[in-house]
C-alpha cells in the first residue's frame, strides 16, 4: 500500500510549529534567568564595616553632643573646695618656667692649685749652688752634715719630684766672684766625700759635686 503524500502546505505549516515553539521555550528560558539574577543581586548582604570604622564611629560623638559640651557652663557649686577637704592647694607654676629648654651653664672645671714656693733662706730672689740630688731626702742628710763641717752651709729643697742639696749662700749674678769660688770650693769638698761618708750612706762621683751648677732661688720648694 502506499503512503499518502504529504501536501507542500501542510509541511510548511508543520515547520513554521516547531520555530515558532523553539523561540517560546527560548524566551521562557530568558525570563527565568533574568529573574533569578534578580532575585540574587536582592539578596547580596551588605559588607560589614570594618572595626577601624567601627572603633572611629563609637569614640565620635554626635555634632550637637559637641556644641551641648562647648556651650555648657561651669557650676561652681558642684565643684568641691579642696582646702576645705584638707587638700593643700598649691599655685601652679607658670608655663615658662615648666617648659624652659634653656642649656644649663657650663660648670667651670676645678683649677689643680699649685704648691707654693718657698721663699729663699737668705734672700727673697737670688741664685745659689745645686750640689747633688736624689728621689729620697733622707739620701741627702749624710751629704749635708759633710758639706756642713767644711764650713760650705747646705740646705735641702724639692724641684719637681726629686729633692736637691744646695747652697745657702746666694748671690746675684751666676758668673760673679763669689759664685765661682764657692763651686771650687764644693768641688774640693766633694771629693774626700766617699771616703768620709758613713758605709751606709749613698755614694757619689765626685764629678758630681764638681759640676755644682746655679739656680733661681725661688724655684725651690723648702
Amino acid at each position: 500500500a502506499e503512503s499518502p503524500a504529504i501536501l507542500p502546505g501542510k509541511k510548511l505549516q508543520l515547520n513554521l510549529s516547531y520555530w515558532v515553539i523553539a523561540l517560546v521555550c527560548l524566551a521562557l528560558f530568558l525570563s527565568l534567568l533574568l529573574m533569578f539574577r534578580l532575585g540574587q543581586r536582592n539578596r547580596t548582604p551588605s559588607p560589614a564595616p570594618s572595626a577601624e570604622s567601627a572603633e572611629n564611629t563609637a569614640d565620635t560623638p554626635a555634632s550637637s553632643s559637641l556644641e551641648a559640651i562647648q556651650n555648657s557652663q561651669v557650676r561652681p557649686d558642684l565643684i568641691p573646695d579642696r582646702s576645705s577637704a584638707g587638700i593643700d592647694v598649691q599655685p601652679r607654676p607658670p608655663l615658662s618656667t615648666i617648659l624652659d629648654t634653656s642649656l644649663p651653664a657650663p660648670v667651670e672645671e676645678a683649677k689643680t692649685p699649685t704648691p707654693p714656693v718657698a721663699a729663699a733662706a737668705e734672700t727673697e730672689a737670688g741664685m745659689c749652688l745645686q750640689i747633688c740630688y736624689n728621689p729620697n731626702r733622707r739620701d741627702l742628710l749624710p751629704v749635708q752634715e759633710h758639706f756642713n763641717k767644711q764650713g760650705i752651709d747646705t740646705l735641702i729643697g724639692q724641684v719637681g719630684n726629686v729633692y736637691i742639696l744646695y747652697s745657702k749662700q746666694t748671690f746675684d749674678k751666676k758668673n760673679s766672684e763669689e759664685c765661682l769660688a764657692l763651686k771650687e770650693k764644693i768641688k774640693k769638698t766633694g771629693a774626700n766625700y766617699n771616703r768620709e761618708k758613713p758605709a751606709s750612706a749613698v755614694s757619689y762621683n765626685p764629678e758630681t759635686f764638681a759640676s755644682a751648677f746655679p739656680i733661681n732661688v725661688k724655684d725651690i720648694i723648702k
